[in-house]
């Protein structure tokens, strides 16, 4: 059996490169299907939920 090593997400609430928006957008939408107990089939919805709330808080970063 092949285990997988585990990597710490990167917290969105600190890492905002735009280079890495979609690495930081693919980390947030795996917590949230983690949250949800890692039950499938609402990826768009994770994917779309999470790039909402980094661009949001993106947005209100530049405006401070």
């Amino acid at each position: 059996m092949k285990t997988s090593t585990l990597m710490a997400l990167p917290n969105p609430e600190t890492v905002f490169h735009p280079t890495g928006l979609d690495e930081q957008i693919r980390c947030r939408a795996y917590q949230l299907y983690d949250e949800r107990g890692k039950t499938d089939g609402q990826e768009l919805e994770d994917w779309f939920r999470a790039e909402a709330e980094i661009m949001t808080h993106q947005v209100k970063q530049k405006a401070s």
